[in-house]
């Protein structure tokens, strides 16, 4: 499985009964669309590989120019969560056409639902390295961050450039430290 395949296989998910269905870009956040044939599947996984095959080095060419011209921490963020809500609608009419005639699922996916495919989808030895890799970073973050936590930084700077690692480190810690026990535990 390539790298964009394995970024498309998480947008979708089997049930228990065997259906498949498509989360789309809120994951399990929302209700997904039900997918009645194979073929309306592997059409919605092309055009999310497509998507991110265009998307994906588009955005990090537009970070790191931004980062160059953005010296400002407060317009870095503003600029990343424009690029996030863009993302997020470029994906959505992206895939708008082939989800248009699609019904819904009669409820939302728990995150243990989720978080159990994306396990299963994942080799024991990636989320290995994975939990392993964001701990280090995690502990490197907080080894560097921590003196600067009592200092009288402006709040800008204190929330992007302290805090938001740290929280968002973690949050990776915590998922792939849970898939982890799903594997392990089948």
């Amino acid at each position: 499985m390539g790298y964009f395949s394995y970024i498309a296989s998480s947008y979708f998910l089997k049930t228990a009964d065997g259906k498949s269905l498509f989360l789309g870009a809120r994951g399990p956040f929302s209700k997904p669309y039900l997918i009645e044939t194979p073929e309306k599947e592997a059409a919605l996984k092309k055009k999310i590989i497509n998507f991110h095959r265009i998307f994906l080095p588009l955005t990090f060419i537009i970070m790191i120019v931004g980062m160059n011209f953005l010296l400002d921490l407060k317009d870095l963020f503003l600029l990343a969560a424009v690029l996030t809500l863009l993302w997020w609608l470029l994906e959505r009419l992206w895939v708008s056409q082939e989800i248009k005639n699609m019904k819904k699922y009669e409820s939302k996916i728990s995150l243990h639902q989720f978080y159990k495919d994306r396990a299963a989808k994942s080799s024991l030895a990636a989320l290995w390295l994975g939990f392993i890799c964001s701990c280090v970073l995690l502990f490197v973050a907080l080894a560097f961050l921590w003196p600067r936590l009592n200092t009288n930084l402006p709040t800008t700077i204190y929330m992007g450039g302290v805090l938001l690692p740290i929280i968002f480190l973690a949050s990776i810690v915590l998922a792939l430290g849970y898939m982890l026990l799903l594997k392990l535990k089948k």
